[in-house]
Order: C-alpha cells, then sequence, then structure tokens
C-alpha cells in the first residue's frame, strides 16, 4: 500500500495552524460530496507570489485543500515571466473562503502572501480561458522588432554625430586651432572586456570645454 502524499507546509513555524485548516478543508470537502449537493465553485485571488514557483507548484500545493476546477497563474505576454499572482477556482465555494482566510498573509517562501476571496460578480468572464492549456515561452518577435529598430535608431544618430564631429574638425583647422577632443560616438565595449573605467591621464585632467565663443576667436 503506497504511503500517504505529504503536506507541502513551505512555513515550519506555521506547520500546525497549516495542518489543522488543511484537515478543516478537507473535511468539509467530503462533507459535502457525502450530501450529494450541488457545489457553488469560489475563486481565490493569490498575490505577493516569489518568482521561482511555476503552474505545477502552486497547483500541487493549493490541491492539498480540496478539488480544483481552475487554475491561472498570470505571466507576462512579452518575456513569459510570472506576474507574481494567480487565480485559483475550487469545487466548493466554502473551501475556497477557508483558504483565502487562512493564507493571507501566510509566509510563502520569502514573501508574505495576499489571499483574498472574490464574490461571483468580481471574476471576469475569461478569466480561466484556456487555463489547462500547457505555458510555452514566447518567441519574442514583439522584442526582436524593438530590438532592430533601437539598432537602426543608433546608426543614423552616429552617423550625424560622426558627420558633425567631422566638419567641428575642420572648423578647428580653418581657423588654425590645434585642438583634440576625444569623438562624439563611444566605441562598442568589446564581450569580456573589463567594466571599470581605466585610471589614465585624460581621467584625472579635466578636459577643456570647447564652446561657441572659444570658436569664433
Amino acid at each position: 500500500m503506497a504511503s500517504a502524499k505529504p503536506s507541502l507546509a513551505l512555513n515550519p513555524l506555521e506547520d500546525v495552524k497549516f495542518q489543522k485548516v488543511l484537515t478543516q478543508a478537507k473535511q468539509l470537502a467530503k462533507k459535502q460530496k457525502k450530501k450529494e449537493k450541488s457545489l457553488n465553485s469560489g475563486v481565490i485571488f493569490v498575490g505577493h507570489l516569489p518568482a521561482i514557483f511555476s503552474e505545477s507548484h502552486l497547483y500541487d500545493y493549493f490541491i492539498q485543500f480540496g478539488t480544483i476546477s481552475r487554475f491561472r497563474l498570470s505571466r507576462s505576454k512579452r518575456t513569459g515571466n510570472s506576474r507574481g499572482y494567480d487565480f485559483v477556482e475550487f469545487e466548493s465555494e466554502d473551501v475556497a473562503k477557508i483558504v483565502a482566510e487562512t493564507m493571507d498573509n501566510y509566509l510563502f517562501g520569502a514573501r508574505f502572501l495576499s489571499c483574498k476571496f472574490l464574490p461571483p460578480e468580481k471574476v471576469h468572464k475569461d478569466l480561466s480561458k484556456e487555463w489547462n492549456v500547457p505555458f510555452h515561452p514566447p518567441l519574442f518577435p514583439a522584442v526582436n522588432r524593438s530590438n532592430q529598430k533601437r539598432e537602426h535608431l543608433q546608426m543614423k544618430t552616429e552617423y550625424r554625430f560622426k558627420k558633425k564631429e567631422k566638419l567641428l574638425r575642420k572648423k578647428l583647422a580653418k581657423k588654425g586651432i590645434d585642438y583634440s577632443f576625444p569623438s562624439l560616438v563611444l566605441p562598442n565595449p568589446k564581450k569580456g572586456a573589463s567594466q571599470g573605467t581605466p585610471e589614465s591621464k585624460d581621467n584625472q585632467d579635466p578636459t577643456p570645454v570647447c564652446t561657441p565663443t572659444f570658436l569664433e576667436r
């Protein structure tokens, strides 16, 4: 005979309280099934979730309290990362209320959960749409398009700066001014290069400012 599956209490300091509420929720679910009455489902909102927990982790945790009808972990459509909150629909409304009351301000991982029961009128009709579809990381088409636009804009900006720099150097040479100034376009940092700023004479001494008044001399 297989041994009973251990409960998933994440906060050892409140393990006794967790086991008590878990037993209460299970007993309530059994009583309602014995009465064979139609159950009204209940939805709870769970916020402040640590980002490391996936759908399977959270589902295995909350199913300890009772049968889950639907479940959705909110994720960013752009990055696929967890937004830190989910919605759990229990088969029994009474069980959902018990879970919401108990798990509110419960230490879950390294955070205190925000757990609220949602009245039926506040539950969005599309809240659990495609809830049983497995999550697939996005292909980042929008991010790639944004990066391409940014690179194109950066190239145009660098071209304008180089053109202005060339004209400025010609203007200085025409006036007979021997003045050296750093390039207006910064070189792209090489991969693996040190992030620290090297100590050099240019970094230690103040750089002369080339003002319009100076150019007119």
